[in-house]
């Protein structure tokens, strides 16, 4: 049985390099926004993140702040990238985790599929 390897990147990280990692790396995934804010390190980490065979972007969800606002500016700062699927990161960090947060939660993911047209995935700790 084969396996994928990826890596999850975000500001946490400095720039990524695939052809220094260790083993392969098949996919990679990068925070690119969280709530309203753009990741420090997309720049730097999009530089390696590219040269990565499958690419996807993520978005840490907030429950303080409007579920449309956060999808309209995730939509914009990955617009233009080649990404081939997105994910929503709903954590419970920062965050009041009830049920009207689940409903953000899947309103923010039933949007952006129709906006963009690509798979989002659900990422949770």
């Amino acid at each position: 049985m084969s396996r994928a390897h990826g890596v999850d990147l975000s500001h946490w990280d400095v720039a990524f390099d695939p052809a220094k990692a260790t083993g392969q790396i098949d996919f990679a995934i990068m925070k690119v926004s969280e709530g309203t804010f753009r990741d420090s390190k997309f720049a730097e980490i999009w530089a390696g993140v590219q040269k990565v065979p499958i690419r996807g972007a993520y978005h840490y969800l907030r429950s303080g702040t409007d579920w449309q606002a956060q999808a309209d500016f995730f939509i914009s700062v990955v617009k233009g990238f080649d990404f081939h699927f997105y994910a929503l990161d709903y954590e419970g960090t920062g965050n009041t985790l009830d049920a009207t947060f689940a409903d953000m939660a899947h309103k923010w993911i039933d949007y952006v599929v129709a906006k963009t047209g690509k798979p989002v995935l659900l990422y949770t700790n």
